[in-house]
C-alpha cells in the first residue's frame, strides 16, 4: 500500500508517519515541500511517490529475494539511499548490499554516494485470500451437541450459529 501524508512536520503528521510505516510505502511531506493552494503542487508530490515505488522496485531487484522482501526504499535525500528494513537482522544484511544499492542507482542516473538504513516495524502480513474449508458433519454435530451442554446463552448461541453455517463445497 501507498500513503500520502501532508503535514510530515506537524504533530499529527508526525505520529502518522510512524503508525503508518508499518502498513506499506509512506511519502511525507511538509510546508517546505510547496504550497498545495498552487495547482501543480499535489501533482508533483504524487509524482514523486510514483517515482520513488518506481525506483525501489528497480532497485531492489539487485538484491536477494529474501532481503528484497524484507526492506523498501524510503527516500532518496540529495546524495543518499534511504532504506527501511523490517528488523535489525535485515538492517545489517541490507548494509552488506550496499555496493550493488549504489551501482544499480548509478545505472538508473542517480547521484547517490551513500546509503542510510532504518529499522521500520515488520509490514503486515496480508489477510488469507483462500477459503476456509467448509464444516464437515462430524464438526456440525460436535457443535450442536456443545451448544446443548452449556450454560451460557450467548456462547449457546453462538455455537449453534456456526453449526448452522451454509455448506460452501457444494
Amino acid at each position: 500500500m501507498k500513503l500520502l501524508i501532508l503535514g510530515k512536520d506537524g504533530q499529527v503528521g508526525r505520529a502518522l508517519q510512524r503508525r503508518l510505516m508499518p502498513l506499506g510505502d509512506v511519502s511525507a511531506h511538509g510546508r517546505a515541500d510547496g504550497n498545495l493552494e498552487e495547482p501543480d503542487t499535489l501533482a508533483a508530490l504524487i509524482a514523486r511517490a510514483r517515482w520513488l515505488d518506481e525506483l525501489d522496485q528497480n532497485l531492489r531487484r539487485c538484491l536477494p529475494a529474501a532481503l528484497a522482501a524484507q526492506c523498501r526504499l524510503a527516500n532518496v535525500d540529495r546524495d543518499v539511499l534511504v532504506f527501511l528494513a523490517n528488523a535489525p537482522v535485515w538492517k545489517a544484511k541490507l548494509r552488506l548490499e550496499a555496493d550493488a544499492l549504489l551501482r544499480a542507482a548509478d545505472a538508473a542516473g542517480l547521484s547517490v554516494r551513500s546509503l542510510v538504513v532504518k529499522v521500520a516495524a515488520a509490514l503486515p502480513v496480508p489477510p488469507s485470500t483462500t477459503a476456509a474449508p467448509p464444516l464437515s458433519n462430524a464438526v456440525r454435530e460436535s457443535l450442536r451437541t456443545t451448544a446443548q451442554s452449556v450454560q451460557d446463552p450467548g456462547l449457546r448461541a453462538q455455537l449453534l450459529k456456526l453449526a448452522s453455517l451454509p455448506d460452501r463445497s457444494k
